[in-house]
């Protein structure tokens, strides 16, 4: 069993492996040998073989940590039953997973002796790192508190103390360091209110493992509610700011791009406001960890509308969508304005494979990829999913090229799907590239539709340079036509991102040309004017809600626009349009809760709002609505690491102290790659709630506890954070060989000093199973002929008796020829057998066989056998068979059986 952790050196593992080798050389004959390497988990290098050959180790488990327990469980598992079994543990005993010595008595009890071969894992001379960082798990804004660093050295030298505040430096200074342990405290300052992450990071100058010179703390600063504002322009959002102060809410306010992408940073929020953000001004990341904060962290979501809002700025089908009241499509929409949409298709014979950038590669080391998918087949797809976002007033046309532009589908009324589907099913690649065709045909057609927005997209992988694009945009634009690009392919990218800009529309270059349909959705919902409804009108009250407490609806100003949504299923909605269209929408999100105000919030649609003397009490209460409830005091979270495992407590009193019982716990976890896990706690005690849960990987951990009654209503709830550090591997720290002993101990193993060693005779003797069944068989087929005689002849205790004489005298009895004289004792024991048969049946006749003496004094003629004459009993009659009595000769004994077997058949037919 070979350890293959972090904590091994390499020079040891190679040490360890040299060993292994030798000892399988050196195997005897009958013996065999298996391998389990492991480290965070154990695997089977090699079965239980007789070969002595052995390749270099193949297996690689996780290094960060030592599971010895799980390797002995392995090992166990592939030991045979019958034969001696030894365990060779090649380790430095630094295990920091699982409890090996509670493998020891299955070991013992399957025989399995442990041996031990020590690795020196030792603390490197030139080794220092951060133990453990100390910070108060709570604070209040503005208080001073002390950070402790815990740091470990094996010699005395200088380092560098940095500790950063959410990735900040906040303080750096020079220690010196003595042997042993050493904690260096930072006075520090909580200056903002929320969850703050603190990193001790040591720059020693003399040093061996990098991995252990950071370690995390974790604390959470109360004061007045934080809210985070998102706005690429910030007059769009000043009004709202200002709202939001006057009550005393501090506000942040941010450009899209540089809104938090980490949980924890983003949590230090109770809630964020996305003013008139399109999608695609959010930074990687932040879409994803958004709704996470407000599902699992109860944090609050708000969206403000605007002509880059909603289905707009393409939030379809995106984690965002999911987290608020309304979807962005507008199903069933049969009214104006209506969208006349061109799809131009590409043909061309390059679209007959799937030649696509892989966008996976880092940036200028972009390779031609293949999928088996065509484009054009993709491109079909395409056009489907841009017809699911139509309503029945839009037209729809669909114009293919290669050389030539023709249509698939004639620009008209929204067709059936079957109709879209048998049109364009039948599509090849094939011809050459001709844009300009295409987009001519488009043009034409659209010019004599009478629809309110017109719009062509136009999917390509080339370029085409017949045609005058400069002037035939320009046509466009007087005509009121727009036209976006979806690139299939950066070949002729700046050619067609300029063709996008002077069409007044958008270039999507898609790299992964799998993307395109999604593409094709959105451009399509992007280009249809009813997902932007401008029109004066007074939103009507649908719903009650604390976010108009205060605020009269008869006298709510009038709106001037919105953005088109539909509500969700489970959504309250407050507020609609004359249309019905959703204006102020809410809804509980998980734990957190969400809002959506489809209008904006400047002068271009909500003029009159801002103008409104009752405009701060509505904007401070819509997003106070969604602010997460004040962290109860008299919930205490308690959580310890023990391995890989976390050990919850919850404690839970009333405001006079006593306990608060029966209640539904659950602690949410989530991690740092946004993965989250619930966790119910169980009542041990008064007031107490306790659990477990398993975290793995090192990182901050939020831990979100949310208390409930019998009815399921949430009665407290507190957040706090966990970090786990670094794995313990690389803390080289404790003595291994004591947890090697106690193994080899236990199991009456020893310490091996050569190869050799390792098939040395073990004080358990090999207990091997062998299998009854062939002797027993053997047994029950000897004894089946003798039980069935046994039971035909029904011999009294008497015959017994002379049959065992018989036996005796057969055993004593010197071996002699055979006379004549055997004849009376054979015919003695037939006798017994008749007469054995004449008490079984039922009638009275009874047949004798001669006496020994009556054959020998019966006259016997010199030409003529003897004959033994039959006696019958009184009442026997002639038999009726006819049959003559048998005939008895001196020395031949079938005519005795003839006449016993004739004996037996008449005593039957009597019965």
């Amino acid at each position: 069993v070979l350890d293959l952790s972090d904590s091994v050196p390499a020079e040891e593992q190679e040490r360890a492996e040299t060993f292994i080798r030798q000892a399988v050389a050196a195997m005897p004959d009958g013996d065999r040998a298996a391998i389990v390497a492991f480290g965070e988990e154990a695997l089977v290098e090699r079965l239980a073989s007789e070969a002595r050959d052995l390749p270099a180790v193949a297996s690689v488990p996780g290094a960060s940590r030592s599971n010895i327990s799980a390797a002995i469980r392995l090992a166990l598992a592939l030991f045979s039953e019958d034969s001696q079994k030894r365990l060779v543990l090649l380790s430095d005993g630094l295990e920091n997973i699982g409890d090996a010595l509670a493998q020891t008595d299955l070991a013992a009890a399957r025989g399995v002796e442990i041996a031990i071969v020590p690795l020196l894992a030792p603390l490197t001379e030139q080794e220092a790192y951060v133990s453990e960082l100390q910070v108060p798990s709570a604070v209040r804004k503005g208080q001073s508190f002390i950070a402790t660093a815990i740091i470990e050295s094996t010699l005395a030298q200088e380092a560098t103390l940095r500790v950063l505040g959410d990735g900040q430096l906040l303080s750096s200074q020079q220690v010196a360091l003595e042997p042993g342990s050493n904690r260096v405290q930072v006075t520090l300052t909580a200056e903002d209110t929320g969850f703050r992450r603190y990193e001790a990071v040591l720059a020693p100058a003399l040093d061996t493992l990098p991995q252990n010179n950071l370690a995390s703390g974790f604390t959470v600063v109360y004061g007045p509610p934080r809210v985070l504002i998102a706005a690429a322009a910030p007059e769009e959002s000043d009004a709202l700011q200002r709202a939001l102060e006057s009550t005393g809410v501090e506000v942040t306010q941010v450009n899209p791009s540089n809104l938090p992408t980490d949980l924890a940073a983003l949590s230090s929020y109770d809630a964020v406001v996305l003013v008139n953000v399109p999608a695609d001004a959010l930074p990687d990341g932040a879409m994803e960890v958004l709704p996470v904060a407000v599902r699992e962290l109860g944090r609050g979501l708000v969206m403000i509308g605007g002509e880059t809002g909603y289905g707009a700025g393409s939030y379809l089908r995106t984690p965002i969508e999911k987290a608020l009241p309304v979807d962005m499509d507008v199903r069933s929409r049969t009214r104006e304005p209506n969208l006349a949409l061109v799809l131009a298709i590409d043909k061309s014979g390059s679209m007959g494979r799937c030649h696509c950038n892989d966008s996976s590669l880092l940036p200028g080391q972009y390779e031609r990829v293949e999928s088996g998918l065509s484009k054009v087949d993709i491109a079909k797809d395409a056009v489907l999913m841009a017809t699911a976002a139509l309503g029945p007033l839009d037209y729809l046309g669909v114009v293919v090229f290669d050389d030539n532009a023709a249509w698939a589908v004639d620009l008209q009324q929204l067709p059936e799907v079957g109709v879209i589907q048998e049109a364009i099913g039948g599509l090849q690649a094939e011809g050459q590239t001709n844009i300009f065709a295409s987009l001519a045909e488009a043009e034409q057609a659209l010019v004599e539709t009478s629809a309110r927005f017109k719009h062509i997209i136009l999917m390509t992988d080339g370029w085409s340079r017949s045609g005058d694009y400069e002037e035939f945009t320009a046509r466009l634009a007087k005509e009121g036509i727009t036209l976006s690009v979806v690139a299939a392919g950066l070949g002729s990218a700046e050619y067609l991102e300029g063709l996008a800009l002077a069409g007044g529309g958008k270039y999507y270059p898609v790299p992964t040309i799998h993307e395109m349909p999604e593409i094709f959705l959105k451009e399509t919902i992007r280009a249809t004017g009813s997902y932007i409804i401008e029109e004066a009108f007074y939103p009507i009250q649908s719903g009650s809600t604390p976010i108009l407490n205060g605020i009269d609806p008869m006298v709510l100003p009038a709106l001037l626009g919105y953005n088109g949504t539909t509500p969700k299923a489970t959504a309250q909605v407050v507020l609609v349009s004359p249309r019905g269209d959703p204006i102020l929408a809410q809804w509980q999100y998980g734990l957190g809760r969400s809002v959506a105000w489809t209008s904006d919030m400047k002068g271009q649609w909500a003029t009159d709002w801002l103008a409104w003397n009752r405009y701060n009490s509505f904007a401070a209460q819509l997003v106070a609505w969604t602010l997460p409830e004040p962290a109860d005091e008299n919930l205490q979270v308690a959580t310890r690491l023990d391995g890989t495992d976390v050990h919850l407590q919850v404690a839970a009193t009333d405001d006079a102290g006593q306990p608060r019982d029966l209640l539904q716990t659950e602690v949410t976890l989530v991690g740092p790659d946004l993965s989250s896990r619930s966790v119910a706690l169980d009542q041990t005690a008064a007031g107490r709630y306790e659990g477990q849960a398993s975290v793995s990987d090192p990182g901050t951990y939020l831990v979100q506890v949310v208390q409930r009654d019998e009815e399921g209503q949430p009665v407290a709830q507190r957040t706090t954070g966990l970090v786990v550090p670094y794995s313990p591997e690389y803390k080289r720290s404790g003595d291994g060989g004591a947890l090697l002993r106690n193994l080899a101990q236990a199991t009456g193993g020893t310490v091996l000093a050569t190869p050799e060693e390792t098939w040395a005779p073990t004080s358990a003797p090999a207990v091997r199973a062998r299998p009854l069944w062939p002797m027993l068989m053997l047994l029950a087929a000897l004894l089946f002929p003798i039980d069935v005689g046994v039971r035909r002849l029904r011999l009294a205790a008497d015959d017994w008796q002379r049959l065992l004489a018989w036996v005796r005298e057969r055993l004593h009895r010197p071996a002699r020829t055979v006379s004549t004289a055997r004849q009376p004792l054979l015919g003695e024991l037939f006798e017994a057998r008749e007469r054995a048969r004449r008490r079984g049946a039922r009638e009275t006749t009874e047949i004798q066989l001669p006496s020994e003496e009556s054959v020998h004094q019966m006259p016997v003629s010199a030409s003529e056998p003897r004959r033994a004459e039959r006696p019958l009993t009184s009442a026997a009659q002639p038999d009726q068979t006819g049959e003559r009595p048998g005939r008895a000769g001196s020395d031949s004994e079938e005519d005795t059986l003839a006449r016993l077997h004739q004996a037996r058949q008449r005593a039957q037919r009597r019965r």
